[in-house]
C-alpha cells in the first residue's frame, strides 16, 4: 500500500482523503510509493532499484476538471465560490480535497511570494516587454487580469497555470472541433519537475484511458556517493518531466528557475538570408513528427522545429534551440537542414548557416541584456517583489551565460 509521511498531521489526513477519492474514482498507486511534506513542501518518493515501475495509475474520470467550478481568494486560501449546476459529487469532493491540501500547505502565500507574476503585472513596460519577446503559451495571461485591483485573480489564474495538465479533445458537436481542457492531477501533482524527470504517458486498460508515471532514473545530484552529507532518503526523490521548458519559461511558468535545462528557448523572430529568403521563427517548441526529416538526422529530433507554414522563399517553424554543450552542433545542423528544405542547393549554404546562427545569438543575448537593464531599473513598491526581481535578474545572468558559453563550443 502507498505511504503518506506528513510532519503536520492535518496535512496528513488531507493526502489521505485526496488519495482515498482517487482509489474510489479508479486510481491506483504502486506499493513502492510514500507521499512526503515536509514545511508544506509534497514530493513522491520510491526506491532508487524501482526505476521504471509505474507509479500511479490515473483514470480520466479521476482528474479535476477547473471549468465546472468558479474559484476566489479568501486571505491567501482558495475556496469555491460556485460550481456548474448537475456537477458530480465525487467530482465536487476531490476538489475540495484538493484545495484543502493547497490550503493547509499554504500554497498560494509561497506563490505569492515566489512569481514573478505580481511584479511584472505592476510594471507595465516589464509586461510588455515580456509577452512580446517570449510569450508563450501557458503563461501570457488574459490582459484584463493586469487592472488594478485583479491582484487576487491574476495571483490565482498564475498559480492554476502552474498545476493543470491541458489536453485537447474533440468537441461533442462536431468530431473536428478541438476542446482545450484544463485538470489538476490528484496526488501526481506532488511531484515536483526535472528535465530529466519521467515523461507522462497514456493507456488504455478496459475501455478506460489512464494517466500514468513511472519512477524517474535518480537523479546524479541525488545520489548519496556523489553527494555524501545529503541524507539517503532525498535519493528517493521521483521527477516528472512538465514538458519542454527552458529557465525563462519555467520561471514564469512555476516560480522557480530550472537550472538543470540544457539549453535556450529562441525569442520570435525573422532570419534575413541574401539570394534565400526568410525563415519566421515560432515561440513555442514543436518537434516533427517521425519521418519528417531524413533519418540521417535522427539524433537531432529534439532540435528540429515543426515546419508550420511555407511560401516562396519563405518558412514558419516553431522556436529554435541554442543547446547546450552535450549537443554543441545541434542549432547548425537543424539550420542547414531547413535552409536545403528552402533551396536544396544553394552555393552559399554554409555562410548561410552561419549567418542565421549569428541572428540567433545576437538578438537572444539582446533580448536578455535589455531584459535585465529593465529589471534593474524597476523600484518595486511590494517588498515582497524585491527578491523576486533579484531572482529574475539571476535568470537572465543565467540566459546571458549559457548563450555566451554556445560562441565557444567546438562545432
Amino acid at each position: 500500500m502507498a505511504l503518506i509521511a506528513a510532519d503536520n498531521r492535518d496535512v496528513e489526513r488531507s493526502l489521505q482523503k485526496l488519495m482515498t477519492l482517487s482509489k474510489k474514482a479508479g486510481a491506483e498507486f504502486s506499493d513502492d510509493m510514500v507521499v512526503k511534506c515536509i514545511d508544506g513542501n509534497l514530493s513522491i518518493e520510491a526506491p532508487p532499484d524501482s526505476v521504471g515501475q509505474v507509479l500511479m495509475w490515473l483514470p480520466w474520470h479521476c482528474l479535476v476538471p477547473l471549468k465546472p467550478f468558479n474559484l476566489s481568494v479568501v486571505n491567501d486560501d482558495i475556496v469555491i465560490s460556485s460550481h456548474d449546476e448537475g456537477l458530480a459529487r465525487a467530482s465536487v469532493a476531490r476538489m475540495e480535497a484538493f484545495l484543502e491540501l493547497y490550503n493547509l500547505t499554504h500554497k498560494l502565500a509561497l506563490h505569492r511570494r515566489t512569481s514573478p507574476w505580481p511584479l511584472v503585472a505592476s510594471h507595465p513596460e516589464l509586461l510588455a516587454y515580456v509577452t512580446r519577446g517570449r510569450g508563450r503559451g501557458a503563461y501570457v495571461i488574459s490582459g484584463k487580469l493586469y487592472e488594478p485591483g485583479k491582484e487576487n485573480e491574476l495571483l490565482l489564474r498564475s498559480f492554476l497555470n502552474s498545476r493543470v495538465f491541458s489536453y485537447k479533445t474533440s468537441g461533442q458537436q462536431s468530431p473536428t472541433q478541438e476542446i482545450h481542457v484544463e485538470v489538476l492531477l490528484p496526488i501526481l501533482d506532488s511531484m515536483n519537475h526535472h528535465f530529466n524527470g519521467a515523461l507522462y504517458s497514456y493507456c488504455q486498460r478496459d475501455k478506460d484511458r489512464y494517466l500514468t508515471v513511472t519512477r524517474s532514473v535518480p537523479l546524479p545530484e541525488m545520489a548519496p556517493e556523489m553527494a555524501p552529507e545529503m541524507a539517503p532518503e532525498m535519493a528517493n526523490e521521483c521527477f516528472a518531466y512538465y514538458g519542454w521548458h527552458d529557465s525563462f519559461d519555467t520561471w514564469m511558468t512555476y516560480g522557480f528557475i530550472d537550472e538543470s535545462v540544457p539549453f535556450v528557448c529562441s525569442a520570435p523572430m525573422r532570419l534575413d538570408l541574401p539570394d534565400l529568403g526568410t525563415i519566421e521563427v515560432g515561440h513555442v517548441i514543436q518537434n516533427r513528427a517521425a519521418g519528417e526529416f531524413p533519418e540521417s538526422e535522427k539524433d537531432l529530433y529534439f532540435y528540429i522545429p515543426k515546419l508550420l507554414a511555407r511560401r516562396k522563399n519563405h518558412i514558419e517553424v516553431s522556436s529554435l534551440l541554442i543547446p547546450g554543450p552535450g549537443a554543441p552542433r545541434a542549432l547548425r545542423r537543424a539550420l542547414h537542414l531547413l535552409i536545403t528544405e528552402m533551396r536544396p542547393v544553394h552555393p552559399r549554404q554554409s555562410d548561410l548557416v552561419l549567418l542565421a546562427e549569428q541572428q540567433i545569438v545576437a538578438a537572444n543575448a539582446n533580448y536578455f541584456r535589455n531584459l535585465r537593464a529593465l529589471l534593474h531599473s524597476l523600484s518595486p513598491k511590494d517588498p515582497l517583489q524585491q527578491p523576486v526581481r533579484e531572482n529574475f535578474i539571476r535568470l537572465c545572468d543565467l540566459q546571458l551565460a549559457r548563450i555566451q558559453n554556445y560562441c565557444f563550443y567546438p562545432k
